[in-house]
């Protein structure tokens, strides 16, 4: 279970109720969103040092399972390896390393560097457990990472919501390794549903719109419906018309398609104007003003 916090008794409160379900506790200092740095949570804690201490160490002296961290980088490498050194210290058995700094974020993303995080598992004790994030698009960008990170494994966030199947055998067929937009969104609908949970029919439909992504990049029409759906009724009905449009292009395909077909599952590649704006604040010496940082780029 995952936890952002900034107070160490109110965390190891919460932490109790539940380390009997769970297999570990995850203290988030990764996100950088908005209502972290209202909630002065997630990487906003980036730069207090014995607080993060604190969080971690009373998890890892008063909890009977482990205690696990995310974290970001800094710009300064040495300050970064300096920064994992002192969260391992504390007690972390698992760490995971997403290889951006706080900045990186919307318009400002850009590529995550793997080369901190090898230099984060070569400086950091081995029996810590380490995992790599940034960068996993497709199935084929984990034994990359890997083999340039020398982690213990990789995480996906980004590239997962848009391709659930991405760590799945890579030996297997297209349909499997991308499977069709409707037939993933179906299924989830189905889970939602099974769950039998007041879940936000907010949080609902921003899944289904990164599943469809693609599918509504050539059906805008289809968009505004699943915008305005409200519970898993209308939604189903918006997944109803894909399957129709996706029927009817499979209808009137003939041989091979080259590439993943739209109606299929694969990730969100970037435009080039934020790797514009991304070069830009390099050029700027990393000097992007709160606005800025804030700014989101819409598939």
């Amino acid at each position: 279970m995952q936890f952002c916090a900034n107070d160490p008794a109110e965390l190891l409160a919460a932490a109790e109720m539940i380390q009997d379900n769970v297999d570990a506790i995850d203290l988030n200092l990764g996100c950088p969103q908005g209502i972290a740095k209202k909630g002065f949570y997630g990487c906003f804690l980036q730069d207090e040092w014995d607080l993060i201490h604190d969080l971690i160490s009373t998890l890892h002296i008063n909890l009977r399972i482990p205690v696990c961290a995310k974290v970001r980088v800094f710009k300064d490498r040495k300050k970064t390896i300096a920064y994992a050194k002192h969260i391992c210290s504390a007690g972390v058995s698992i760490l995971a390393v997403h290889g951006r700094t706080r900045e990186m974020k919307g318009a400002w993303t850009g590529l995550a560097d793997w080369d901190i995080i090898r230099e984060i598992r070569e400086n950091i004790p081995r029996d810590v457990v380490m995992f790599a994030n940034g960068n996993i698009q497709y199935h084929g960008d984990i034994e990359r990472c890997l083999a340039a990170t020398g982690v213990d494994g990789v995480m996906s966030a980004e590239g997962h919501l848009y391709n659930p199947a991405i760590f799945v055998d890579p030996l297997a067929g297209m349909e499997i390794r991308h499977p069709r937009i409707d037939l993933l969104a179906r299924e989830y609908l189905e889970i939602v549903k099974a769950l039998d949970d007041p879940m936000s029919n907010v949080a609902v439909k921003a899944h289904l719109f990164k599943i469809f992504r693609v599918g509504l990049e050539v059906h805008k029409d289809l968009r505004a419906i699943l915008g305005t759906s409200r519970g898993s009724e209308e939604s189903g009905r918006a997944i109803g018309m894909m399957e129709e449009r996706i029927e009817n292009a499979l209808a009137e395909e003939s041989g091979d398609v080259e590439g993943i077909p739209w109606y299929r599952c694969q990730p969100y590649l970037r435009p080039e104007r934020e790797r514009e704006a991304v070069r830009e604040a390099e050029n700027n010496k990393g000097k992007i003003s709160e606005g800025a940082s804030d700014l989101e780029v819409s598939g």
